[in-house]
């Protein structure tokens, strides 16, 4: 069996994928990273570790980025530094995060230099814009100089857009279908696999290849007994194979993840999973009574997480020497290059990331729900408001008319003591309302 996301130190650079890190030197910026926001506090809310846990703990347990381990640790020159208002034990954790904003802003500036790439280039500098301005997370910062604070939107290309997206997924399943209470004494299982797709993404082959795969993975839930949850589906950069250094090429690879609630053992299921012939996967069962069960197959945890406790069972113990990895663990898009780069925003533009299925899918139905009260009570307030203009027109009205007859009583006072005939004062006021 391998493993896709799993490193270890002492392993050949060539076998784990190391050749993507030879572009992760971002040495030159023209641009401040996080649109010109400045890092305050670090956070110590659950919402604050689960997006430094999505963001910067998958990419420390990704064999792929040495380099960027490397520049964690020991911060380049050209990096901006760590405020000096950060505290001892959060110093690594922003040094983490600002190199993910080096990172980003890099592959933001070497799109922008090949923005001829692009199909359509007025869109493509706008994308760029709303990346380059959209608020990062993971930590309290600064309001930059008209900062609207709007969101990019662009979940499949902007880090920080991906974490909210996952972080609004976590909250409707916990509302919804993953309640404690419907989770007592079930079992969480996580299948991972991956795909090699060719040097350029197409539009059409990704949805078609997403499509395939999540119908695969369903059929394969309904003969473990799964009965609802939710398929991700990302796209990550890839050494296609490990041979001679000539025979290499970077290529995409399409990353499956189903996370659902079964009742089987991890021998069943992986039984399951050799009779399906699938070639590369990751197998997780983990109890659903802990209350951050489904937060760690979802976001993973940090790389020194000591997952003894949690019961967590797995088809290859090497999974877990750094952590658990999270089924919506970002990848690092930054190790595109220019090329791959146009390539995956044209071909992902408009697929969601995630896909719910069965029972999980009710947690939709109450965001309905919360959408069609939230629409009420917006049509509500817009019929008080459309009658408290028209009490308003209705108070104009009157406040005019009689504006109107006192000018004309005034009128005709002053044409009768004028000494001018009657008949002259209609020809004065033509118009009265009483």
């Amino acid at each position: 069996m391998t493993n896709i996301h799993t490193f270890r130190d002492e392993c050949n650079p060539a076998e784990a994928n190391g050749d993507l890190q030879s572009d992760n030197l971002p040495a030159k910026r023209t641009r401040p990273i996080f649109g010109g926001r400045t890092i305050l506090a670090m956070g110590n809310r659950p919402q604050d570790h689960r997006d430094r846990d999505l963001l910067l703990a998958s990419l420390i347990r990704d064999r792929r980025l040495r380099m960027f381990r490397k520049q964690c640790r020991t911060m380049p020159a050209w990096a901006p530094a760590v405020p000096k208002s950060i505290p001892a034990n959060f110093q690594y954790r922003a040094q983490q995060l600002i190199m993910l904003g080096c990172m980003h802003q890099h592959l933001i500036e070497k799109m922008r230099g090949s923005i001829n790439l692009a199909a359509n280039r007025p869109k493509a500098e706008q994308m760029l814009r709303a990346l380059e301005a959209c608020p990062p997370r993971g930590a309290l910062f600064t309001r930059a100089t008209l900062d609207s604070g709007r969101p990019c939107g662009y979940a499949k290309s902007c880090p920080w857009c991906h974490a909210r997206s996952v972080q609004g997924l976590y909250r409707h399943l916990l509302a919804g279908s993953c309640t404690p209470e419907r989770l007592a004494g079930r079992q969480l299982v996580s299948i991972r696999t991956r795909v090699d797709a060719g040097e350029e993404l197409q539009a059409c082959e990704v949805r078609k290849v997403r499509d395939d795969y999540r119908y695969e993975l369903r059929a394969l839930g309904r003969k473990i007994g799964v009965e609802g949850g939710v398929i991700i589906h990302q796209v990550t950069p890839w050494i296609s194979c490990y041979g001679r250094a000539c025979e290499k090429r970077k290529i995409f690879a399409h990353v499956f993840t189903m996370i659902g609630v079964a009742a089987t053992s991890v021998e069943t299921l992986d039984k399951t999973i050799d009779e399906a012939s699938w070639g590369v996967y990751e197998t997780a069962m983990l109890p659903a009574d802990p209350p951050d069960a489904l937060r760690y197959l979802l976001f993973g945890s940090s790389y020194k997480f000591d997952s003894s406790e949690l019961g967590i069972v797995v088809n290859d113990a090497k999974t877990l020497l750094y952590g658990i990895q999270g089924a919506a663990a970002l990848e690092p898009w930054f190790l595109f290059d220019e090329q791959q780069a146009w390539s995956y925003a044209a071909a992902v533009e408009g697929v969601p990331l995630y896909d719910r299925f069965g029972n999980w899918c009710e947690s939709q139905a109450g965001c309905q729900r919360c959408s069609r009260k939230r629409r009420a009570k917006s049509e509500d307030g817009s019929e008080r408001r459309r009658w408290a203009f028209q009490n308003e027109n209705c108070e104009r009205h009157r406040e005019a008319n009689d504006d109107a007859a006192s000018s004309w009583l005034w009128r005709c006072r002053t044409t009768r003591s004028s000494g001018m005939p009657a008949a002259s004062v209609l020809a004065v006021q033509p118009f009265a309302r009483f």
